[in-house]
Parts: structure tokens; sequence; C-alpha cells
């Protein structure tokens, strides 16, 4: 009967060690793209389970979420889709165009000047299609710099109270499980 339960057990944890191997694959395939490669190179992990770094303020990372390379590539945008509209709304306003020159006439043999003043009517033309499309791609653009700036914010949060949790782990394990662990199979040895 125990060895049966043992070999239920051992075939579970082969199970979950099948598991692990695809996470862990799955882990360095985002690694690598992160790293921007395409292909498996030796890489050589390191950490050690005893000297885990503490875990940093929540409001010094927060803080960090503003200069990051998102909200900046948001904020570009932002100014870019400003000066789009700025450009849109001058070009409401006619251009008046002034010009001066000179002119030989053949029948007077005389030289004449010449000066024209030109304002366009916009009678049917305002540009106000332009200017209502780049007034809302102005307020998408911030829309999505607020979006960003809540997904990063968020982003940040979570990952700070997952390694709040795993550092908890990792110090009951230290403290309470391997000793007990290590106890009992020494009782049991």
């Amino acid at each position: 009967v125990e060895e049966t339960k043992a070999r239920v057990a051992e075939a579970g944890i082969r199970v979950e060690l099948t598991q692990a191997a695809s996470e862990e694959r799955n882990a360095l395939t985002r690694l690598y793209a992160l790293l921007g490669r395409t292909t498996a190179a030796a890489l050589q992990l390191e950490g050690e389970a005893e000297s885990l770094p503490a875990v940093p303020d929540l409001a010094a990372l927060q803080s960090l979420v503003a200069s990051s390379p998102a909200i900046v590539v948001a904020r570009v945008e932002v100014d870019r889709r400003r000066a789009l509209t700025e450009v849109e709304q001058s070009k409401r306003v006619p251009d008046v165009t002034v010009s001066a020159g000179m002119q030989r006439s053949n029948e007077t043999q005389r030289n004449m000047l010449l000066l024209g003043v030109s304002v366009p009517l916009q009678v049917f033309d305002r540009n106000q299609g332009n200017l209502l499309e780049a007034l809302k791609l102005e307020d998408k653009a911030r829309d999505e710099l607020q979006a960003t700036t809540v997904r990063l914010h968020s982003e940040v949060t979570q990952a700070h109270d997952r390694l709040s949790t795993i550092a908890t782990e990792v110090q009951a394990l230290r403290g309470d499980v391997l000793p007990g662990s290590k106890s009992a199979y020494d009782a049991a040895t």
C-alpha cells in the first residue's frame, strides 16, 4: 500500500516537473524576446534564494513610471498631435498674398509699377473637417497616454505585490518548512 502511494506521488511529481519545464521554456522564450534575440544562446542565469534583494518601496517604483519608455512615447505622440492640431487651426486663417512688380508698357514706352493684394474668401472651406479630425486624434493620443500610465502603475503594483509575497514565502520556507522537513527526515531515517 505504501509502495502504491509512493508511485502515485511520484507520478504526480513527474507531471509537475513536466509542467515546470514547460513554464521554464515559455519564460526563456519571453526573456529572449525582451533581450531582442530569436535563438536560444547559451544563457547562464544566476541567483540564490539565500540572498534575495530587498523589496523596494512602492512609492519609489511608482515615481519611476513617469520616465518609462512607453510613457515617453505616449507623451511625444500627444505633442505631435497637438502640433498637427495647431497646423490645422492655422489653415483656417486665409493667407494674404501681397505682390509687387514692374512692367514695361510697349504702347507708352513707360515702366509701370504693379501692386497686388490677394485675399482668398473662405466661404465654403473653413477647414472644419481637418481641424475636427486633428482635435479627435489629439484627444485619442491623450486618452492613450492616460491608459498607458494607469496600466504601468497597475503592473508595477502587481509586480511589487508578487515580489513581497515571494519574499515572505522564502522566509517561511527558510524558517519553518526546511527545518521541519529536515527534522522529519532525520526522525524517519
